[in-house]
């Protein structure tokens, strides 16, 4: 489908347009991808069962397939259609964030974790109660580019590339929606959203051992180089630690072009240690990237001083490596480099994980 430009159709919230609704719930029952809202941020989506639309999905994204893409529901009831373990904890949890703007990772009894969202736009919903599966989706943004908080800004990413956007005003928290980790005894907060120090409190007062994933972001010039190698190193470490769930760990540049491999050299080097980083895809470090990093590393004091210049207030999360560039210098050059890395990693080990 598509290939033409995106039909957008505009929906009021109190008052749910239902011809355009069913249009929209007809397209995604033969197969298209959509563009709708929530309460935090725009989606992108279509129905389960339909495989080369979800693919399209991840392809119009740059995407990872490893990242699965959510489940919508607009009643709990629906919940009990899916294969997943339900904390005892879950239907209180329930009463006070649902809808709302939460995104639930539960364990699958299959042993795979499906991630649902039951989200307070009424629009979504009445859209999802004509659907003949379950409706599948993420944000519809760009991988590395900020998420949607208008249908104006889906349409620009995506005109012509998917079907339908449903335009409900700019979205009401403008913010992306938590991400609740409850496959395992111990909660993990895998992103933060609107509304997380209510749901944080609610964790105390029912006694719920809960820990706040933290973002890791590693910065250089061209995102090609060093800043691939020393975010495949650092996640290598988390996970052979036991610490990977606690941790997400990216890298971006200052100066990056969009969506370019890894050098080669850079590929070749940590591949001899057993790290894959031939899915990398380059991108520009942003404003929220840097607001929203708990730790940043950085390989020179250059870009300590143009990072303070994007952001001020950071000066306080930032650790320079000094290591130098070897772009350029061939691959035993780039072996010594990462060499280097490995070093000041470890000399930083205590403060990164801090």
């Amino acid at each position: 489908m598509s290939g033409s430009e995106t039909k957008v159709f505009s929906c009021d919230e109190t008052a749910v347009d239902d011809k355009a609704i069913a249009e929209v719930a007809q397209a995604l029952n033969n197969g298209a991808v959509i563009g709708f809202p929530t309460e935090t941020v725009y989606g992108i989506g279509c129905l389960d069962s339909f495989e080369e639309a979800k693919e399209r999905i991840f392809y119009l994204k740059s995407r990872s397939v490893n990242q699965p893409l959510a489940y919508y529901i607009n009643s709990l009831e629906m919940l009990g259609s899916l294969p997943v373990i339900v904390p005892e904890y879950f239907s209180s949890f329930a009463e006070q964030f649902l809808p709302g703007p939460v995104t639930v990772i539960f364990k699958g009894t299959d042993g795979v974790k499906y991630g649902v969202r039951y989200s307070a736009s009424a629009a979504l919903n009445a859209l999802i109660s004509q659907l003949s599966s379950f409706l599948r989706g993420t944000s519809a943004n760009v991988s590395g580019k900020p998420s949607s908080l208008t249908a104006q800004e889906v349409f620009s990413q995506f005109n012509g590339n998917i079907d339908y956007i449903i335009d409900t005003g700019k979205s009401v928290h403008s913010l992306d929606s938590n991400v609740i980790d409850m496959s395992s005894e111990c909660v993990v907060i895998l992103r933060k959203g609107a509304g997380l120090k209510k749901i944080e409190k609610f964790f105390c007062n029912k006694n719920i051992e809960y820990k706040v994933k933290k973002k890791i972001l590693v910065v250089c010039t061209g995102n090609t180089c060093r800043s691939p190698m020393v975010q495949g190193w650092v996640n290598y470490l988390l996970h052979e630690k036991g610490l990977g769930q606690l941790y997400d760990v990216s890298s971006c540049g200052i100066y990056a072009p969009f969506n370019v491999s890894a050098a080669k050299e850079s590929i070749a080097s940590l591949a001899e240690e057993g790290i894959d980083i031939s899915w990398h895809k380059s991108k520009t470090v942003t404003e929220t990237q840097l607001a929203k990093a708990d730790k940043i590393l950085v390989m020179t004091k250059d870009h300590e001083y143009s990072l303070s210049s994007i952001n001020p207030n950071i000066s306080d999360k930032i650790k320079v490596l000094e290591v130098p560039d070897p772009i350029g210098r061939g691959l035993n050059y780039y072996k010594i480099t990462f060499a280097l890395i490995k070093e000041k990693i470890e000399e930083n080990w205590a403060w990164i994980v801090s």
